[in-house]
């Protein structure tokens, strides 16, 4: 049936807090990294100095703090790991099984440590559901080695990007001094086995924070490089180095690479394989508007630099304003713009709203990088957004840290002392405001929308699990071959927003798979084989 629609005011609307959480005990805590897991709550990976308040466990000095939240913002477990040294953990990801994969830095082996080869190692810890050690692991050398990011891959084994100052045990192939740190990739399998490990960089200080897997079963690694030799080309600056963007093959050999920057600081923190089959990554800028930077505020910017599918720039762009904000973590959105999160300490260019002496700062922007709108979110004392995630319901969760002193005020409560983990959930800040006249009667307007679907892993053998964020009562899933045969048709419900599909049927091809909520649709590809 067609129906009129007349009468329509469209706002994109700042997103509004519904929550906000402190999380820690007396002394310090950071989140690194948060993510939304498949029952609609959220896992969080950081350190803890503590063992009291909502810490228990601790082994001594910092050790991985890992929290598992329900939906509505409440601890349902946590986990402090570690020995006697200092332990930091970066990065976590739900894994198909249903429990989490984390990794970060551990000092020598005690408590739960075992195995360290020297000064610092890479230590990869597997969790089951409940926060139970499964297996751990640590991989490095005789000097500094540690870890920024890891991410299940399609085989059901682990890569891990992170930096090593070592030559020598798990380690071969450093390009410089011992001062100085190259990017080190690992691939695991599912236990933790190296299947293969590998160095890049040159003579100066090269760091991974960041890797993907692309659609293609290869890589996309981003961090910062000052080298100007070994496999590092075209750097602008070789004192505090540029953007250096990797990609590799499913074997870990250098396809391409590219170095993004001006005359002073620029590292990338994130990277993100977009749909058009390109990249984007982001982290911040502090040159002066040379090179490949324009539109710089001041001092340190949010640096978000688009790229196609061979690494060629598209499009750059600098947000901030005049004091420092530093940029850490971005989503692509259902729209194909993308939503960046990081630390402000401005109330000037871009940016408003500032609560204190650093602020939490989100800013939503299109596809090809103006702002659409901008949040700080914090107190009187410092609060830094480490990780954003986009929701089942369309909004955004952000982790980071709040304190230096206990701090209650503005956005924050429930401050520990000194730093907390600091959790805040924020609605779409999408909607329809005003009215709808179909057919010459005033009616609400229907609030149904699919904000992304994610599928994994692609390719894929046997099963798939697919993960809509959007928010519906009911919607439609239809997967069809290359041919145009329907393979599958089922109707879902809100709560079946995530859920596996066995493929095994499936002959070897590429398949689509078709989400319609209402008059919206969004599809994406995946291959069996």
């Amino acid at each position: 049936m067609m129906l009129l629609l007349t009468g329509i005011t469209v706002l994109q609307a700042q997103p509004d807090l519904q929550k906000a959480g402190s999380f820690g005990g007396s002394e310090n805590e950071f989140a690194y990294e948060i993510h939304q897991t498949a029952d609609h709550g959220y896992i969080v990976a950081g350190q803890t100095s503590s063992n009291n308040g909502n810490v228990s466990g601790n082994h001594g000095d910092e050790d991985f703090w890992i929290l598992k939240l329900n939906s509505n913002g409440s601890i349902k477990w946590q986990k402090a790991l570690g020995g006697f040294g200092d332990e930091s953990a970066f990065s976590i990801q739900q894994t198909t099984d249903g429990g989490y994969i984390a990794t970060g830095q551990a000092g020598f082996s005690s408590g739960q440590v075992t195995g360290n080869h020297g000064i610092l190692d890479v230590w990869v810890v597997k969790l089951d559901a409940n926060g139970n050690l499964t297996w751990q692991r640590s991989y490095g050398g005789s000097n500094r080695d540690f870890a920024n990011c890891i991410r299940q891959t399609t085989d059901g084994g682990y890569i891990v990007a992170g930096g090593s100052f070592s030559n020598d045990g798990d380690v071969s192939g450093h390009h410089g001094p011992n001062i100085y740190a190259d990017y080190w990739i690992l691939k695991l399998d599912g236990s933790g086995n190296i299947q293969w490990r590998k160095t890049y960089g040159g003579s100066k200080g090269d760091i991974a924070m960041s890797i993907r897997q692309t659609t293609e079963g290869g890589y996309i690694v981003a961090g910062n490089s000052a080298s100007t030799d070994g496999d590092v080309r075209n750097v602008h600056d070789s004192v505090y180095g540029d953007f250096w963007i990797l990609k590799l093959t499913a074997q870990g050999n250098i396809q391409w690479q590219k170095a993004f920057g001006g005359s002073d600081y620029e590292q990338a923190n994130s990277i993100e394989q977009t749909t058009d089959g390109g990249y984007v990554a982001m982290g911040w800028s502090r040159s002066p508007n040379n090179g490949d930077v324009t539109g710089n505020h001041g001092n340190y910017d949010f640096w978000v630099v688009k790229m196609n599918a061979n690494g060629s720039m598209q499009w750059q762009k600098s947000l901030g304003g005049s004091e420092g904000d530093l940029g850490y973590s971005i989503k692509q959105t259902a729209d194909n713009g993308y939503v960046v999160a990081g630390g402000t300490l401005s109330n000037t260019g871009d940016v408003s709203g500032m609560h204190g002496k650093e602020d939490f700062w989100l800013a939503k922007i299109n596809s090809t990088g103006s702002l659409l709108w901008q949040k700080t979110l914090g107190g009187s004392e410092y609060e830094e957004a480490r990780s954003v995630d986009i929701t089942n319901d369309g909004g955004y969760v952000i982790a980071g840290f709040s304190g230096f002193i206990n701090v209650n005020n503005g956005d924050v409560t429930g401050n520990h002392g000194n730093y907390d983990f600091w959790i805040t959930r924020l609605n779409s800040g999408s909607s329809f405001t005003g009215t709808v006249n179909i057919a010459g009667s005033k009616q609400a307007v229907d609030k149904s929308f699919i904000n992304d679907l994610e599928i994994s892993p692609n390719p894929a053998t046997s099963f798939i699990s697919i993960k809509i964020t959007g928010a519906y009562e009911t919607a439609s899933l239809k997967i069809t071959g290359s041919n145009g045969k329907s393979m599958l048709e089922k109707t879902l419900q809100q709560e079946d927003h995530q859920q596996q599909l066995d493929v095994k049927p499936f002959a070897n091809g590429t398949y689509l798979v078709a989400i319609k909520i209402g008059n919206n649709m969004i599809t994406k590809k995946f291959i069996k084989q």
